[in-house]
């Protein structure tokens, strides 16, 4: 029966899948996943043993007690039954003895349980259902749910690799230069910010090829199977897009970052303690100056750089107005090889698709750098508003990158104040997607209302996140009070897992809502934009955990914990920049057109619905008066 079954299984047919889901991405990604999942579990077997030494010389202390007395009863219980028993008390004490001691084998057996192997049981059943849960989320039915998952996934992990490179960047510099006064670091962390930027915009133009003279080389080849390929223009556009958007998206959250620290520096000049706090209320004002000002001058930067940009666009739309196009092959030189008509119509069609290429290379430079220039001013301006007010709810102002080391117990009415204001910080966010677009304003004036409004939509629903993180932050403390530290590993892994179920879950029903025919294009714009926020809240949770679980295990080398950090850092952006670069975001990308098609191709069906609409009332409406004419 097994070859008919077999046979069968050959010839029925598996419905299609979409053309959106390749199978073969997933193996890779979970290559990498077994080998983070092997590596974590090792890493979390070591400071579970390291912490519990003194924990394990209890426990023996305790066990041997527990034998002693464990003897003594049965020594005991012997002597007192042995002379009631009279012919049989030798062999009742041999059977009670036996008894005994498997009694005692069990209660070793279950007392020898320690710490380090209820974490690897908890890690290891843990990691296997997240891992799977991840696979059925990324293979859900829904188009749209699976596109989110795969953003969310993404700007977790280049949330995580960013924060983490900057870290090394700026322990780095605070050693070389031994920065340890507070001055001497928010200065530290000014420079930092401004090299980041510049780095930023020097790499992104780089990889978008506006600093080079060659685009494209259609003489480039690969090897597939030991013999060379061609590599088309399109594969090496795609490639350039790739390698853009990666460099683009790790570079702007690492200026983020460091505007972050720079700017929480400056507000901790304006700090006072909490029992002095009544009686200096301008100093919470002072430090969502400090956000504001910041959003003035990110604004204004990025304005006078995006000016020298418009100048090399336009240089290189010049160049291709006066036919100096770039080289294309060594064939478009050699006149010999334009002396076939079809060799020189190909050479045109390439010559062509080189112009098209290159002025697109352009207008996605700008629009990617644009894009980088909000992501900075958004994240950096929506943590410190929070900041102040977190300082102006609790008055307790958190260090520079939001951790209240110590005074973390807030009341209730502390976290309700909190939830209110993240709250409104959502209406905002629709508020400002449902008014769409921008007043018109002069041509000169017009980029800068563009960017300005951009930047405090993207800002605004930051703001909705930091304020639900820290918000059910503090109420876990109320909850769990015996989780201890909310710092801790522990404490933020609890978090993380609560806000990513809660933030599916949440956007799981915005989504049906969207897809639903009533609302319209303005509802499902304000819509995507709580979603959005959502994807930068589970990120965030995600990268406190990761950075407490770092700090925890840098911990174990208590001579240079610092040291430890660094070299982890280091690691993590090594391990995590190539399958993050070539599998998720490259997957996230792909989504993202597929939607990006889908609704370009929902918007010419209504508009062909309502022609056709239109056309057949003119129809009906032209023979009602045929008749009413021939009546």
């Amino acid at each position: 029966s097994r070859p008919s079954a077999q046979a069968g299984a050959q010839h029925s047919v598996a419905p299609p899948a979409p053309p959106y889901r390749r199978r073969s991405r997933t193996a890779p990604m979970a290559r990498g996943a077994a080998v983070a999942f092997l590596a974590l579990l090792s890493l979390s077997a070591l400071a579970a043993e390291k912490c519990s030494e003194k924990a394990r010389g209890a426990v023996e202390q305790v066990l041997h007690k527990n034998e002693a007395c464990a003897l003594d009863a049965c020594a005991g219980l012997t002597v007192s039954l042995k002379p009631s028993r009279g012919a049989e008390g030798p062999e009742f004490t041999e059977e009670l003895a036996t008894d005994a001691s498997e009694a005692q084998g069990e209660v070793e057996g279950e007392l020898e349980i320690s710490a380090v192997d209820r974490t690897i049981a908890l890690m290891l059943l843990g990691g296997i259902i997240f891992v799977f849960s991840l696979f059925n989320i990324v293979n859900l039915q829904d188009e749209d749910m699976v596109y989110y998952s795969w953003r969310m996934i993404s700007s977790t992990i280049s949330i995580f690799v960013a924060v983490m490179t900057f870290q090394c960047f700026q322990m780095l510099m605070y050693r070389i230069f031994g920065l340890t006064s507070k001055q001497g670091r928010a200065l530290g962390d000014f420079l930092l910010m401004c090299v980041l930027y510049v780095a930023m915009q020097i790499i992104v133009a780089s990889e978008s090829g506006m600093l080079s003279s060659t685009l494209f080389d259609a003489t480039m080849t690969r090897m597939v199977k030991g013999k060379p390929v061609p590599v088309t223009l399109g594969e090496q556009d795609e490639c350039r897009h790739m390698r853009m958007k990666c460099s683009g998206i790790l570079l702007s959250h690492m200026t983020g970052f460091a505007a972050i620290s720079f700017g929480g520096s400056v507000q901790q000049e304006f700090w006072v303690s909490p029992a002095d706090f009544e009686d200096s209320p301008p100093h919470w004002g002072l430090t969502l100056l400090v956000a504001v000002v910041g959003f003035a001058s990110q604004i204004a930067v990025a304005c006078g750089v995006r000016a020298l940009r418009l100048q090399r666009i336009s240089l290189r739309r010049s160049e291709h107005e006066q036919h100096r196009v770039m080289r294309v092959t060594s064939r478009l030189e050699d006149p010999p090889a334009l002396q076939n008509d079809t060799a020189a119509a190909r050479s045109h069609s390439e010559v062509a698709e080189v112009k098209r290429l290159s002025l697109l290379c352009a207008k996605e430079w700008d629009e990617h750098i644009s894009e980088c220039e909000v992501d900075v001013t958004a994240l950096s301006t929506s943590f410190l508003v929070v900041q102040g007010c977190r300082y102006a709810i609790s008055g307790v102002l958190p260090n520079t990158m939001g951790v209240e080391d110590e005074d973390w117990h807030h009341d209730l009415g502390c976290t309700v104040h909190l939830m209110m204001l993240a709250g409104a910080f959502a209406a905002g966010t629709m508020v400002l997607a449902w008014v769409g677009e921008m007043p018109k304003v002069a041509e000169r004036y017009e980029r800068l209302v563009e960017h300005m409004s951009a930047a405090l939509e993207g800002s605004v629903a930051m703001c909705f996140a930091w304020c639900l993180l820290y918000s059910s932050k503090w109420q876990l403390v109320r909850i769990l009070p015996e989780s201890g530290n909310p710092n801790a590993a522990s404490s933020l892994i609890v978090q993380c897992f609560s806000m990513s179920v809660g933030s599916f879950a949440l956007i799981l029903v915005l989504d049906k809502l969207a897809d639903m025919d009533w609302t319209g294009e303005r509802v499902d714009k304000a819509i995507l934009r709580i979603i959005t926020a959502l994807g930068f809240l589970v990120g965030f949770s995600w990268e406190h955990s990761f950075d407490g679980a770092v700090t925890a295990i840098a911990d174990l080398n208590h001579a240079h914990p610092k040291t430890s950090k660094f070299v982890l850092g280091l690691s993590v952006f090594a391990f995590l920049l190539r399958p993050w670069s070539l599998y998720i975001l490259r997957r996230a990308m792909q989504l993202e057109e597929l939607k990006i098609q889908r609704q370009k191709f929902g918007q010419k069906r209504r508009t062909l619905r309502a022609v056709d609409t239109e056309a057949h009332h003119e129809q009906k409406e032209r023979l009602i008066m045929e008749i009413v004419s021939r009546v």
